[in-house]
């Protein structure tokens, strides 16, 4: 994605975030993330524009980031334009959480492959904070139950929920889920999303006309083939019967900034 938004998009530079506890290094707090932290990327972009002024911020993401994203900018509504944020291109995004989790733990391979290896992965984590005593004191955090989560919607229940202040996993979904949001983004941006993505259930994608209603505005733009899968798109037909090409999910991303990036240049030109 990097090196198609700087060879595709015409982007200058791009700033990587990684979520907490994804870098490498312990968090010396209790957490790490989750669907709807944003104060790390609010924070960030808060540096950024005092360290580059004049710079004009383009946002990107996916799956869990790509919900982070959004609703970000819906949180910052009109202020957005404050941090010199232009726009933000996105794919797989989970609309709507408590929807869409089911899925996620659904039976076949989401759940014995996908989950069940990303959970092990998550149950470590927290054993390993709980170890360093950051759990004493958090309210209705048990560590036998997050030993016995068998999906992530357990762990949901059983770390999310009680470390972030949610009732519990429901009550985490509604509250962190992109959707609401959509309506206050002051910004454009776009969203690829597959019909087939495994994670989620399509009948929560909202068509890019009933936002812009609601926003009284032209922002959001959508593309949501048939095919892709989660964070798929990787290869195309040519159309002319030869070999698959490289990923054009990335470009796509990558033309849309292009064309934002060049339409604002037009109009200060010309104004």
């Amino acid at each position: 994605m990097a090196d198609d938004f700087i060879r595709v998009g015409g982007v200058d530079e791009v700033h990587t975030i990684c979520f907490r506890g994804c870098s490498g290094s312990p968090n010396k707090t209790p957490g790490a993330y989750h669907l709807g932290f944003t104060a790390d990327l609010k924070h960030y972009l808060s540096l950024l524009s005092s360290s580059t002024p004049n710079a004009r911020v383009f946002l990107s993401g996916f799956s869990l980031g790509a919900n982070v994203v959004l609703k970000c900018l819906g949180e910052l509504g009109d202020s957005a334009s404050s941090l010199n944020i232009a726009g933000a291109a996105l794919t797989c995004v989970p609309y709507d959480c408590e929807v869409c989790q089911p899925a996620v733990d659904g039976a076949g391979f989401n759940r014995k492959v996908y989950s069940r290896n990303f959970l092990k992965t998550l149950i470590k984590k927290t054993a390993e904070q709980h170890s360093r005593g950051l759990m004493d004191g958090i309210e209705n955090f048990d560590m036998d139950s997050v030993t016995r989560c068998k999906t992530i919607g357990d762990f949901d229940n059983a770390v999310v929920a009680p470390i972030y202040g949610f009732s519990d996993k429901l009550d985490y979904y509604r509250r962190t889920s992109c959707l609401p949001y959509l309506k206050d983004i002051r910004a454009p941006f776009y969203v690829v999303n597959a019909m087939d993505d495994p994670f989620f259930d399509n009948s929560c994608y909202p068509s890019a006309s009933s936002i812009n209603e609601l926003s009284g505005g032209d922002y959001m733009r959508v593309n949501y083939p048939e095919f892709g899968g989660h964070c798929g798109f990787m290869y195309h037909d040519d159309g002319e019967g030869g070999e698959l090409r490289d990923d054009w999910m990335t470009k796509e991303l990558a033309r849309f900034v292009k064309a934002v990036d060049t339409s604002l240049s037009s109009s200060s030109t010309s104004s």
